[in-house]
């Protein structure tokens, strides 16, 4: 680290350094040069400060990744046209400008394919670059510089090549047409390989690195443009056109400087988002407020947050039902190897794709060897903030255990709503049994002894007790019958069966607003054995009405109700039982339909 520091700030020195000496050197003849105004001269030297510190400071936070390296490079070889510059008087600085003048494009399209990994990637890649480094050093400009004479081209203010071997206008003029056509096809080519990158990758790294990408595209598209323009005359140079392509071709490098810093802020961002994340869990946050905490932080409007039972089942955080998403191969992978005792982690555990097209995945929210919760998201939610699972534990745990309880609740009220829905079934079972079995044999006798005792043989006072004790037992049968469950509620509902009830007691109950459409056979048998009992405990009126998907009665004046075998039945329907206080000592019923 040490060694790569004591490199790094002598290359920033003499890169900084760079540009004032371009602008030194050219200042005598600043007609011919792009940055011929005060103000131009000032834009190139922020544009190649800017490429050159956003590359020695990537180079700083990364020393492994070439991305950096290339930036800087690509800084300092943004002044490089200025020193093919016919104005410059010192002859070493000419003839490097004119070996090196062409390098700038093949160090940007490098750093753009680079970012930000440091890795080129592809053989096409490579290719494209091998091709773009050898037609802008060779064809470009060694081999032309070793025949370029300029004083013999009648450039008499030009300073000496000093690379001149032999001068050879026909073959620099061959080998200038092909770099000229090679130049203006190799950037065509690297925009189609972006293109083809930003599709193929995932979307984590699209997002990061699409901002230096599309600043390359229009970098390589102007520079496609500038050597089209020059091909004509098998040469670069600074017309009016070139100049104009210049300033447009400075801005997308500005642009590309930009990008290259577009990760940093995009990591300062999801701390800043993480931390207020941590701010907003130190509240407790409601049951549900945590998915909705991480759906803005993470940016992820799809996120869904379930948490696995010790049975097996997975719930959300007011314990309904949740389904786990199927893993994109038809199965579910495992969330990996147990964590560290003490540390959360999270794990893939498997996605499938939504209905816009977009995969989904599940992450496994893991600690130790217990999966807290899974998280259902985009693929590229959680590539940027891997710490949320450390961040969020303890807001998970919590919510988890709310989960757990509410489950648990909702088990305990279905289990109610199940045993007295099995109870109403027995009840129905046994009035039936009753009325089709028992009393019909005790009629059947009664009749056979009526007849007999009408017929030709005397019968005994015996046989005429035998006969009252029937009627009597039938009948005795018959209400036992009809008080397990009413045949009636269960054929015509809660209106007839109630209106039965209060024919057979002449009890002197005024009935209000009772409704006449079925409500369902749970809520009609709880609503009728709650009006038997009031009946049966003096009540003066009744007031039944039916609001919405709710059944709401009213009781009043009755005397010794028995409030908790009434709250027993209304509340495994998820119902409620209110006395009222005096002086108006109405009770309201409301069952749920």
């Amino acid at each position: 680290m040490k060694r790569a520091a004591a490199v790094r700030l002598p290359l920033w020195v003499a890169g900084l350094a760079l540009g004032p000496a371009t602008v030194a050197l050219v200042r005598a003849r600043p007609s011919q040069a792009f940055a011929d105004t005060p103000r131009l001269a000032a834009l190139e030297l922020v544009v190649g400060w800017a490429l050159l510190t956003a590359g020695l400071v990537t180079w700083r936070r990364r020393p492994d990744n070439l991305s950096g390296v290339l930036l800087a490079a690509a800084g300092a070889g943004s002044f490089l046209p200025e020193w093919a510059n016919p104005g410059i008087s010192w002859t070493p600085a000419f003839t490097a400008g004119l070996v090196l003048y062409a390098t700038g494009p093949p160090l940007v399209a490098h750093a753009v394919l680079a970012h930000p990994s440091g890795r080129t990637g592809s053989w096409a890649a490579r290719a494209l670059l091998a091709l773009a480094y050898a037609n802008s050093l060779l064809f470009m400009g060694l081999f032309p510089a070793l025949m370029y004479d300029p004083w013999g081209t009648g450039c008499t203010e030009c300073p000496g090549n000093g690379l001149l071997i032999a001068a050879h206008p026909e073959l620099m003029d061959a080998l200038g047409r092909i770099g000229m056509t090679v130049g203006a096809v190799w950037p065509c080519a690297l925009i189609a390989l972006l293109g083809v990158r930003a599709v193929g990758t995932s979307p984590a790294l699209r997002r990061v690195a699409a901002p230096m990408w599309a600043a390359g595209v229009v970098y390589a598209a102007l520079v496609a443009a500038d050597f089209v323009h020059g091909l004509p005359r098998h040469t670069l140079s600074n017309d009016p056109t070139d100049r104009r392509l210049w300033l447009a071709q400075e801005a997308a490098l500005l642009l590309i400087a930009t990008a290259a810093a577009w990760p940093w802020f995009h990591r300062r961002r999801v701390r800043g988002a993480l931390a207020d994340l941590v701010v907003e869990l130190a509240a407790a946050p409601a049951p549900g407020g945590l998915r909705n905490a991480l759906s803005r932080v993470l940016g992820d409007p799809s996120l869904t947050l379930m948490y696995p039972l010790a049975d097996g089942r997975l719930v959300d955080a007011e314990g309904r039902p949740a389904t786990r998403p199927a893993a994109a191969d038809g199965g579910n992978a495992p969330p990996g190897p147990p964590a560290p005792a003490n540390e959360s982690r999270t794990g893939r555990a498997g996605g499938n794709t939504t209905a816009e097209g977009e995969a989904e995945a599940v992450t496994a929210v893991v600690r130790g060897t217990h999966t807290l919760a899974l998280l259902g998201h985009r693929p590229d939610t959680l590539t940027d903030s891997p710490e949320i699972a450390r961040i969020s534990r303890l807001a998970l745990d919590n919510e988890r255990l709310h989960a757990e309880l509410a489950t648990r609740m909702s088990d305990l009220r279905a289990s109610r709503a199940r045993i007295v829905a099995a109870g109403d079934t027995e009840r129905r079972r046994l009035e039936r049994d009753l009325h089709d079995g028992a009393q019909q044999r005790l009629l059947t006798l009664a009749l056979t002894l009526r007849l007999a005792r009408n017929g030709p043989a005397k019968t005994s006072p015996a046989a005429e007790q035998a006969e009252h004790e029937l009627r009597a037992a039938t009948e005795e049968l018959r209400v036992l019958a009809h008080g397990l469950f009413p045949a009636v509620l269960a054929e015509e509902g809660l209106s007839a069966a109630v209106g039965a009830l209060l024919e057979e007691t002449q009890a002197p109950v005024e009935v209000t607003a009772l409704p006449e459409r079925r409500v369902g056979q749970a809520a009609e048998a709880a609503a009728y054995f709650t009006l038997a009992e009031a009946v049966a405990h003096d009540a003066t009126a009744v007031d039944v009405r039916l609001t919405g998907d709710r059944l709401l009665l009213t009781l009043t004046g009755t005397h010794g109700l028995d409030l908790v075998r009434i709250a027993d039945r209304v509340g495994a329907l998820d119902g409620t039982v209110a006395p009222g206080e005096p002086p108006h000592p109405e009770i309201r019923v409301e069952i749920p339909c």
